[in-house]
């Protein structure tokens, strides 16, 4: 004879299993929200432990020339005049690089009127000169230059003959919720405005590799585009239209795995160095305000971060987040995972193993980081466990309590 009372009991566990779950799985992705801070540390701390997946690698594509301490003292501090940069820029196109990107603040466009040596420079450049943009003029300058637009203002008609200068923006370092490691990823796109011009680093890749850079998506696919490699990317940026790339920094150190020649000793420099390289021109003064926390130190230089972005973009080390879908799926599992080794499992042994699936989960998501370049979240995993552990001990207290009524 069928039991009906055990069988009603049997559908109920399950039923309520499947609501535990589903409810503190949809939880911990809110909780993930509210406390991005401690994803963005262990994101970061993935990095200082040897876990990123591109740690030990050393870069042969890309120069920095700093304009360091000693350039500083020797030509005074920025903003230098623009023939000292035509002076530079010239010694650096001699040496026949692929692409020169320049992060320097231009602060005044007055100096483009009466720029005669930076204009000549520019127009006789043979290769690639991407121009990173700094205030709302030279963000004006640099879209109509971008957009190929045909102005009347004068800076405009200085450069309307250099046919390898281009424009980039450099607002494009997102910060992280965790105050001590701030960059993690690199805004690469913004999904309605298509006068939106593209990143620094992304300019200067896509110049690299000779490839057209798509910064404009729709929300629905998860890749930028640039040529034909497809960039990783998520949308999930405070709430902004921008979507983001993840940065895979190289090295451990404030410096990097970068090739550094100081600006202030071009003149000594053999320009063979910088042929068929990426050359990446910025500030690394201690007095310069562009400095950034991140897995390298608390103090990197922006022209280091972008040149990890330039990397990741060049090499193809993406680091890519997984799909949401997947993520809620593997919560989900593991909540159900809890609630039944809670309910038919003594309490301390339930607790031992719901302990010991948190820890399971910070090192699945540490391994798929480092051997796989996936970007996992932990704090979902971390919230669901202890949900569904409670919700299977009151539901297993009161299934006993109605079985044995006082």
């Amino acid at each position: 004879m069928i039991n009906r009372r055990r069988i009603f009991f049997i559908l109920t566990t399950f039923l309520f299993a499947f609501l535990i779950a589903a409810a503190a799985a949809d939880i911990s992705f809110l909780a993930q929200k509210k406390f991005k801070t401690v994803d963005d540390y262990l994101y970061a701390k993935r990095f200082n432990q040897g876990k990123g997946n591109n740690n030990n690698a050393k870069n042969d594509k890309i120069v920095l020339v700093t304009i360091d301490d000693e350039t500083v003292k020797k030509l005074g501090p920025l903003p230098f005049n623009l023939s000292i940069h035509a002076r530079a820029l010239s010694k650096i196109l001699e040496g026949a690089p692929k692409v020169v990107g320049v992060d320097v603040v231009f602060e005044d466009t007055d100096y483009l009127y009466d720029a005669p040596d930076i204009a000549d420079v520019l127009k006789g450049a043979k290769n690639h000169v991407v121009l990173a943009a700094h205030n709302k003029d030279i963000e004006h300058f640099i879209l109509n230059l971008y957009t190929r637009e045909k102005k009347t203002d004068p800076y405009v008609k200085i450069f309307k003959d250099a046919r390898f200068v281009s424009g980039a923006n450099n607002r494009v370092l997102h910060k992280s919720c965790y105050e001590d490691i701030n960059v993690s990823s690199l805004l690469i796109g913004k999904f309605d405005d298509d006068l939106y011009y593209p990143p620094f680093p992304a300019a200067v890749a896509a110049k690299y590799l000779n490839a057209k850079f798509g910064n404009n998506i729709p929300k629905d696919l998860k890749y930028a585009y640039m040529g034909n490699t497809k960039i990783p990317a998520y949308a999930d940026l405070d709430g902004c239209s921008y979507f983001g790339m993840l940065i895979n920094y190289v090295g451990i150190g404030s410096a990097g795995a970068f090739q550094t020649v100081s600006f202030e000793k071009l003149d000594q420099t053999d320009p063979s160095v910088f042929k068929d390289k990426i050359v990446l021109v910025g500030a690394t003064d201690s007095r310069s305000t562009d400095v950034y926390s991140t897995p390298l130190s608390a103090g990197t230089p922006e022209i280091v971060v972008f040149a990890n972005a330039v990397d990741t973009l060049v090499n193809g080390r993406f680091i890519a987040p997984m799909d949401i879908e997947l993520q809620a799926a593997m919560v989900f599992a593991l909540g159900l995972c809890v609630f039944f080794t809670t309910y038919f499992a003594q309490r301390k042994i339930a607790l031992g193993a719901a302990l010991g699936l948190i820890v399971g989960a910070k090192l699945l998501a540490d391994a798929l980081f480092s051997c796989a370049a996936a970007y996992v979240y932990f704090v979902p995993f971390a919230c669901c466990v202890p949900m569904c552990f409670l919700g299977a001990s009151v539901f297993k207290d009161i299934k006993t309590r109605l079985k044995n009524p006082v």
